[in-house]
């Protein structure tokens, strides 16, 4: 079928073929999803990137275990833990765009950008390369970062979240949502504040405790990061749990709103 263009003097007439103008609706509409779509855009940016990296460095570690069993063995757990900490961030993400409403400001870009090239580090950081044998040792003040980061991501969503932003039938939900944040903002603090301590503990048996007795105190560093890497794990894993759990509380509660709906009588007209 042929597009046709009907002119008459200086004016054409548009074909159907021609694409709706934008209104002040659809803007409206664009400007209520921005802050859910930036997010959508964002995860899926960082998630290949972490997926890309993580895979990299998990092909190294395999390697190193038939070469240096060693070198390898301490990074598995840590790599475990990071690994569900890119399922934690894609996981609350998902729940959190679930309810998040049409005000957001230049953080909720910043943060999970740097939230990504963090991530990204919690895989690089681990893969071995012999000239950076040591690299390893920085996984746990890069997890402090990561959790870090993420208590100001958090922190910045909880002052955007008002009650005005919802409808009255999803007040009850909204103070449920806030809920959830709040108690994700204060896992995130008390998980930064363990593991760059942990961190701290394990450099002073790696680098600056005095050796008398051959390569105990690494051995005690390398227990030390596993100790903390495998806590940090057993953390997520319960993070992931509540982050499903949630999202599932949001469907039924949207179940039980369209049943309480449905059963009210119609008023007559």
């Amino acid at each position: 079928m042929e597009l046709q263009i009907y002119a008459k003097g200086n004016q054409s007439e548009p074909s159907s073929f021609m694409a709706i103008p934008i209104d002040a609706k659809i803007v409206r509409e664009r400007l209520r999803d921005y802050s859910r779509d930036n997010y959508l855009l964002l995860a899926n940016v960082i998630k290949g990137v972490v997926l890309g990296t993580a895979t990299f460095t998990a092909i190294g570690i395999i390697n190193e275990l038939f070469v240096n069993p060693g070198n390898a063995w301490p990074r598995v757990i840590p790599f475990g833990s990071s690994v569900l900490a890119a399922f934690v961030t894609y996981m609350t993400w998902g729940r959190g765009i679930l309810l998040t409403n049409a005000r957001s400001n230049s953080r909720d870009s910043v943060l999970p950008l740097l939230m990504g090239g963090v991530e990204v580090s919690l895989f690089a950081v681990l893969k071995p390369v012999p000239e950076t044998h040591d690299l390893w040792h920085w996984w746990l003040v890069v997890f402090a970062l990561h959790t870090g980061i993420a208590v100001f991501l958090v922190r910045n969503r909880l002052r955007q979240t008002h009650s005005d932003d919802f409808a009255e039938d999803l007040q009850e939900l909204f103070l449920e949502y806030k809920t959830w944040m709040e108690t994700d903002w204060k896992g995130a603090r008390v998980a930064t504040i363990i593991s760059y301590n942990a961190w701290v503990v394990s450099l002073v048996f790696w680098h600056h405790w005095p050796s008398r007795f051959g390569s105990w105190h690494t051995q005690v560093g390398n227990v030390v990061m596993t100790i903390a890497a495998a806590g940090a794990g057993v953390k997520l894993l319960d993070v992931l749990r509540q982050a499903n759990a949630q999202r599932q509380s949001i469907e039924q509660f949207l179940i039980a709103s369209k049943s309480t709906t449905a059963g009210q009588p119609h008023e007559p007209n």
